[in-house]
């Protein structure tokens, strides 16, 4: 059962929320963990939130603030402005991931993610390296503004081969271990995410 969502607890729509899946394309880093490793270090990922752990500020608890501040700006002084806004904080967001990563652990692995969840998700790997029920921690940061990064704890449900001629292999993996406020940020990238779709496929 997973570490952030005791079965039985939450009204319906918090339910149907926290199972919201969306397409998406972004890579992402793992680490393959053993069951002594996941034991040792799942209850910092429930009860701290990633830039608590990694003791940095973190861009992901001011998304709402930033997001009303964008709207305010916008009615304002225009569209024209609040791009222009975005492309200066996005260049600072890139100079302050660069710092503040200096000296962090290296990572095993890298992975596209296909499909993401407020439970779980979808990735490519390629090699095959990766297997049934094995324990990893995954650092997700999505391409999208603000920028933000979660590190979670995750458990493989399946691997698959992609029928495509090359090494490439699909994994899905479901959530172990997620603080509920980095859980919370996921969940407002999907929204913003879907929105961005349905908005594609209107015009």
């Amino acid at each position: 059962m997973n570490q952030y969502n005791q079965k039985g607890t939450g009204s319906k729509k918090e339910e149907m929320r926290d199972s919201l899946r969306v397409a998406v394309h972004f890579p992402l880093l793992f680490t393959p963990l053993s069951e002594k490793e996941y034991g040792s270090i799942k209850d910092s990922f429930c009860f701290h939130r990633t830039s608590d752990r990694e003791g940095i500020p973190s861009p992901v608890q001011d998304v709402y603030s930033i997001q009303t501040m964008e709207q305010e700006l916008e009615n304002s002084f225009g569209h024209a402005f609040v791009h222009m806004w975005r492309l200066l904080n996005n260049k600072l967001d890139l100079i302050y991931s660069t710092i503040s990563r200096a000296g962090l652990e290296e990572w095993k692995g890298k992975a596209t993610c296909i499909e993401l969840g407020g439970q779980g998700l979808k990735m490519t790997e390629m090699g095959g390296a990766l297997e049934t029920d094995q324990y990893l921690k995954l650092r997700i940061s999505p391409h999208t503004y603000p920028t933000f990064a979660v590190e979670v704890l995750g458990k493989i449900q399946r691997v698959e081969k992609k029928e495509d001629g090359n090494s490439v292999y699909e994994a899905a993996v479901v959530f172990e271990a997620i603080n509920r406020d980095d859980q919370e940020a996921l969940i407002a990238y999907l929204f913003k995410r879907q929105r961005e779709i349905i908005r594609s496929a209107n015009e």
